[in-house]
């Protein structure tokens, strides 16, 4: 009896030591697991795992210019496509992604896109129209009123508009100025100053409205000769004188006959 319970003691501590050492060598291998998991995390963050870092913001800059901007931070960079822009300039980048500021991982790319520039806009026809409606007409196609030119037609009645650059129908950048030319009408006729001396206010005026010509100022002075006669005038006789022009004239108050 005593030899069997001997022997089942035995087998007891068999199976505890048993256990003790399956215990040790899964307590060993989870050490050994875990030792080798925080290496390799190591190994591969430091080997491995791509850092990131802020993207240069290039808006606004020449391709050259973002180029190096870019390549400096160690950033890829590839060109997409081209759009329009009313603040830019064609050539300029307008765009990126991703954004300036953002953080990304070095050696990813970051798309470019380039300004075409201003996006054209059809021109009106402004042709015949007054210089006041041309005005009206070119502001409201966003366009801007360039230089205003005038000039003498016997076709193109006064005050509209004979020509414009650029042609109408075309495209231009808004705000682009659109220049006019102006019809003045037909030139003034030509004459040669008459002499007015000796004729009446009246005459004076008369023949002078005949020939498209005005009498704004008119002077007077003592004279012998009755009152309103024409003593003096400027321009002189057989002055070239235009349509329109003013002329000045001498008249006699008829005081001088007191004397």
């Amino acid at each position: 009896m005593k030899r069997g319970v001997a022997s089942d003691e035995e087998k007891a501590r068999g199976c505890l030591g048993l256990i003790f050492f399956i215990l040790r060598m899964t307590i060993t291998v989870a050490l050994a697991f875990a030792l080798l998991s925080t290496v390799s995390y190591f190994l591969i963050r430091r080997f491995v795992v791509v850092h990131e870092r802020p993207v240069p913001n290039v808006v606004g800059l020449t391709p050259a210019r973002a180029l190096e901007e870019l390549s400096g931070q160690k950033f890829s960079t590839t060109f997409e496509k081209h759009e329009y822009s009313r603040v830019l300039e064609e050539g300029r980048i307008v765009s990126q992604y991703p954004s300036g500021g953002t953080r990304a991982k070095i050696g990813s790319p970051v798309r470019l896109i380039l300004s075409k520039g201003s996006p054209l806009v059809t021109i009106p026809d402004v042709r015949g129209d007054t210089e006041v409606g041309a005005g009206i007409k070119i502001r409201a196609a966003d366009m801007a009123l360039g230089k205003v030119a005038k000039k003498y037609s016997a076709r193109v009645k006064k005050n509209a508009v004979m020509a414009q650059d650029p042609p109408p129908r075309t495209g231009a950048p808004h705000q682009y100025p659109v220049n006019i030319l102006v019809s003045m009408g037909p030139p003034p006729r030509e004459y040669l100053m008459p002499p007015l001396g000796n004729l009446t206010l009246a005459e004076a005026r008369g023949l002078a409205e005949q020939m498209g010509i005005e009498i704004r100022d008119v002077k007077k002075t003592d004279s012998s000769l009755p009152r309103n006669r024409i003593l003096g005038q400027k321009p002189l006789p057989g002055t070239a004188i235009r349509e329109g022009a003013a002329i000045t004239v001498t008249v006699s108050t008829g005081m001088g006959a007191l004397e």
